[in-house]
């Protein structure tokens, strides 16, 4: 049998086939070649096929998801609308879409930002008195048990005041729980929370005539 060769890129919507393909093909050498009369038909042609692909594709892979998994249904709508894509930045400008500056001047401010969390806390006195107990034992997090909090974390979940993406400290958990754990140790030795890490985003409760849900109380304290 004769060997056939398909090209295949990562940009391809689902639905490309190498039929739809040598159409488009086509569509363009006539374009090219100045026969506009051919031009259009196969124009015609090639937008006939994209409906007729992407209509069968959503039936017969994407309709199911809507009611079982509706982010995945979300995601696979929006590229079949042809929904833009945010263009990959590096993480430099990702984080701080301002800061130009070189690889060590952007070590320092890595530094300086988990430096300043442990501005609020005091070196420890000396003469302290420790009161020695039977079960008076330190607590402490190891920098593996960081990291593997740190892979949990979802990274489609909004981020925090801080606007440091969850994705980030996935991918980069085991970069980053050896300063997150001497971080929480000094916490828990000290008995003290950085004021950076009580910041949260809140959402405020939607307002409504009359409360029919014992969620919307207002509490007062």
């Amino acid at each position: 049998m004769p060997v056939s060769t398909i090209k295949i890129h990562e940009s391809d919507r689902p639905w490309m086939n190498n039929n739809l393909k040598q159409l488009i093909s086509r569509c363009q050498k006539a374009f090219t070649s100045g026969n506009n009369p051919l031009y259009q038909i196969l124009r015609n042609k090639v937008n006939q096929a994209c409906k007729r692909g992407r209509k069968s594709y959503y039936v017969n892979k994407v309709k199911g998801l809507r009611d079982s998994k509706p982010r995945d249904w979300w995601r696979e709508v929006k590229q079949i609308c042809g929904a833009s894509k945010i263009p990959k930045r590096n993480l430099t400008s990702l984080l701080h879409p301002n800061l130009v500056c070189d690889k060590e001047s952007l070590a320092e401010n890595i530094n300086s930002a988990f430096v300043n969390i442990m501005n609020d806390y005091l070196p420890l006195m000396s003469d302290c008195i420790r009161v020695e107990m039977a079960d008076d034992r330190p607590i402490s997090v190891t920098e593996h048990s960081v990291a593997r909090e740190l892979l949990e974390l979802n990274a489609s979940r909004a981020s925090g005041p801080d606007n440091l993406p969850n994705w980030v400290l996935k991918n980069f958990a085991y970069i980053l729980a050896a300063p997150t754990a001497d971080i929480l140790n000094t916490s828990l030795l000290e008995c003290k929370v950085p004021d950076a890490w009580k910041l949260a985003n809140v959402c405020p409760v939607p307002k409504a005539s009359s409360i029919c849900n014992i969620s919307y109380l207002v509490l007062a304290g």
